[in-house]
């Protein structure tokens, strides 16, 4: 029994270390340009290990979509959790949302994948697991935009942001802005192109742009 943990163990780690070297190389070259033989080189395994535990490189990119987004739903579910002021909310939301994304280098890296690699069409995926992750990518993208526009809506009921405006459409604003500004601190980091601003400068703003839209 303890030997088959210790070998389930070796199976995780090696997973783990093969989708972080994965995340690397897709923020790096991106998923079209990345090949397994780079991820193989910054993993320090050889190619034909990686196929022992990933179909192939989408195997890859869908899996790390997948752990992402739905660990961005979690902390965010806990974060949330005690707060009534739909409000304080937004705030909170918009404000976890970008230190999840740039907490540090590899959180950037997998805020470059989640906020720029497109799923592919549905006729091009044939396996039935990869068509499993990418439904589950789906459905937590939709969970996240949901609990976002539930947020917003309920500010709306409460009168703290006019019924007129389209919560979609708040949403997609909202979002937009975390993505941009994730992605130049991304460039900044990695390839030293200056964003203008800080971490610090963007809690600001955040506070601000939700107040903005209060009335």
């Amino acid at each position: 029994m303890i030997r088959k943990e210790r070998r389930e163990d070796k199976v995780k780690l090696k997973e783990c270390l093969i989708l972080q070297a994965a995340v690397e190389v897709f923020a790096d070259k991106g998923f079209h340009e990345a090949e397994i033989s780079d991820i193989g080189q910054k993993a320090k395994v050889a190619t034909g290990v990686i196929y022992c535990y990933f179909a192939n490189k989408l195997d890859l990119l869908l899996t790390i979509s997948v752990v992402g987004w739905k660990n961005c739903n979690s902390l965010l579910e806990k974060k949330l959790l005690k707060i009534e002021d739909p409000a304080e909310k937004l705030e909170l939301f918009l404000k976890t949302l970008w230190h999840f994304f740039t907490a540090d280098e590899a959180a950037l890296s997998l805020a470059k994948i989640l906020l720029t690699e497109e799923l592919p069409p549905d006729d091009k995926v044939k396996e039935k697991a990869l068509k499993k992750k990418v439904n589950l990518i789906k459905l937590h993208k939709a969970n996240f935009f949901s609990v976002l526009r539930g947020i917003i809506r309920e500010a709306q009921i409460r009168g703290l942001i006019n019924k007129s405006m389209n919560d979609g459409a708040m949403a997609q604003i909202y979002y937009g802005a975390i993505r941009k500004l994730s992605l130049s601190i991304f460039d900044e980091t990695l390839y030293g192109e200056p964003a203008g601003y800080d971490l610090q400068d963007v809690d600001i703003a955040i506070k601000k742009l939700v107040e903005s839209f209060l009335v």
